[in-house]
């Protein structure tokens, strides 16, 4: 049986950036079909920090292949090429607790209706877990991503198959025990989902969430709710396909830190070119975020986003762009500043239509694939993989400090961006030797080393971001002390006193010897200020007293 060996490809990829600094493409795939070809699903970053996937076609017998890289680029390994076992892997991979590559295929497995499998980073131990059998029992062709879930349960979606063949939500054990039908789809005229092309994604509440193609009461699509249990089936949305809405969901969705569900539709809103849209997890809110309309912007979403920091997402349109061969893009999660990161032009050093999602990288960067493009385009193989870096954002700015007297004060920053990530603090806006971290620390200030504005730059490769002014403040380490006594309109005497902040008594006296406590405060401020209303006082003296 070929392909079984995991081989390492060299002198084969392009590591060449584009004149555009936040877009570098790391490899293309050829010229060999045992590179691989047509990469189509998202990537998986291992926990080994190398990047997995999949290409639907090449290999040894031009069935697909799975390969491991650097985030460079320069360490490729083709781990697997697909036999009549198994074959055209769509979808990425996921990775199980214990270190194991899981992944579906469309085609192959004992019945030919697609599979389950398994493997090890290192290219061995391939197996079948399930072999889909179609009919009304199971589902067929899986066209999904698996959900890796805690407790080592894995959970699906097949296109076709089930009771009414419009498809099945399955659920296995890791080791392929176990297998089970969530939910069988009904499809048209049933007011159910039909063909779940995309994804599931499994929410904060531990639910399975995801959409099918067609179905729902316009037949044009739905959005679907189910526990892990497979109880609790629900429709959430009936995609109309109007100005108002799309229709035509092929890409999984996403949860943002706002608990809202985001996705796309292919087809459908203002411009018929595609949506971007909201929901809630009860099926409320629904609203679109953005209606593709071509030209720059880009057209035809065909999968989901991926959510980054600071309520931000990240897609691909499959067209549309400069060039009409795809973009990549992001929109804030309210809808705004919508821009184009980068429209793929095809050439040797580019791809064009991207038909995975975007992965984001530990490091802070973006990592995806084209589906075509790149610098081999001979004997049918083809597509790439490409970064796109990303600039500084600061998140959480430096604050004010007040200290007192022999403290310290610490300011820091926080940011994201593709890493490495570099800091210059200023004070007044004049660099600060040395201090070139996150975080910037003086030690034993003194009074006089208050009033100064500390700020930071933050930069990498893509922008430099300088921060907001924080002020210092340092006050004296003597107790409150009286700084003046002022006789007010009306007769009332008025204390200001000024020092270390804590618990006092004021008292006051008209023989130096008793003294009398008027009131007592914990001031949290360095400054005080009390009004003796008393009307019927001789002359007095005053004093605070620290209590312990």
């Amino acid at each position: 049986m070929l392909g079984l060996v995991p081989s390492v490809i060299l002198s084969v990829f392009l590591t060449t950036s584009q004149a555009q600094t936040n877009f570098q493409q790391i490899l293309a795939f050829g010229p060999s079909l045992e590179s691989g070809s047509w990469p189509q699903g998202e990537l998986l970053e291992g926990s080994d920090g190398f990047l997995y996937g999949t290409t639907y076609g090449g290999g040894s017998d031009g069935l697909g292949t799975v390969f491991k890289t650097s985030k460079n680029g320069s360490e490729f390994i083709s781990l697997r090429s697909f036999t009549d076992d198994a074959y055209f892997p769509g979808v990425g991979l996921v990775e199980s607790s214990d270190g194991v590559l899981l992944g579906t295929t469309p085609d192959g497995g004992a019945n030919g209706a697609g599979t389950v499998f398994k493997m090890n980073k290192d290219g061995s131990g391939f197996s079948l877990l399930h072999s889909f059998a179609a009919g009304p029992g199971d589902g067929s062709r899986p066209l999904g991503r698996l959900v890796a879930a805690a407790g080592g349960m894995l959970f699906g979606t097949a296109f076709n198959g089930g009771t009414a063949n419009k498809g099945v939500v399955f659920a296995l054990n890791a080791d392929g025990s176990g297998y089970r039908i969530l939910h069988n789809f009904a499809g048209t005229n049933s007011g159910d989902g039909s063909l779940p092309f995309a994804s599931l994604c499994q929410g904060l509440d531990a639910a399975l969430y995801g959409t099918t193609q067609e179905g729902g009461s316009n037949d044009l699509g739905s959005v679907f709710r189910l526990n892990s249990d497979g109880t609790g089936y629900a429709v959430l949305h009936h995609f109309n396909g109007g100005a108002d809405d799309g229709r035509m969901p092929l890409g999984s969705l996403v949860q943002g830190t706002d608990g809202f569900l985001y996705g796309t539709t292919y087809y459908g809103g203002t411009g018929g070119m595609g949506t971007i849209f909201k929901l809630t997890t009860n099926g409320g809110g629904y609203a679109v975020l953005q209606s593709f309309a071509g030209g720059s912007a880009g057209s035809y979403p065909f999968v989901g986003l991926t959510a980054g920091s600071n309520d931000v997402l990240y897609g691909t349109t499959r067209f549309g762009g400069s060039n009409d061969l795809g973009t990549a893009f992001k929109v804030n999660t309210d809808g705004t500043g919508y821009a184009t990161l980068h429209s793929f032009g095809g050439s040797a050093e580019d791809g064009s239509q991207p038909l995975a999602p975007l992965l984001m990288g530990s490091d802070g960067a973006l990592y995806g694939s084209t589906d075509w493009g790149g610098g081999y385009t001979t004997n049918g193989v083809c597509g790439t993989l490409f970064k796109l870096f990303l600039p500084v954002v600061i998140t959480a700015r430096p604050l004010d400090q007040t200290v007192i007297a022999g403290q310290n004060a610490s300011f820091s920053v926080t940011a994201t961006g593709t890493l490495p990530l570099t800091y210059q603090w200023r004070c007044n806006s004049t660099p600060i030797p040395g201090a070139t971290a996150s975080a910037y620390t003086r030690t034993n200030l003194q009074p006089a080393d208050g009033g100064g504005s500390y700020s930071v730059i933050v930069s990498n490769t893509v922008a430099s971001v300088t921060s907001s002014n924080a002020v210092l403040t340092v006050t004296p380490s003597i107790p409150l002390q009286i700084d003046s006594i002022s006789l007010m309109p009306g007769g009332q005497v008025q204390l200001q006193a000024s020092g270390l902040p804590g618990h006092y008594a004021v008292e006051a006296t008209t023989n130096l010897v008793d003294w009398a406590e008027l009131t007592n405060v914990t001031t949290t401020s360095t400054s005080f200020q009390y009004l003796d209303s008393a009307t019927n006082r001789s002359q007095r003296s005053y004093r605070l007293r620290q209590i312990p």
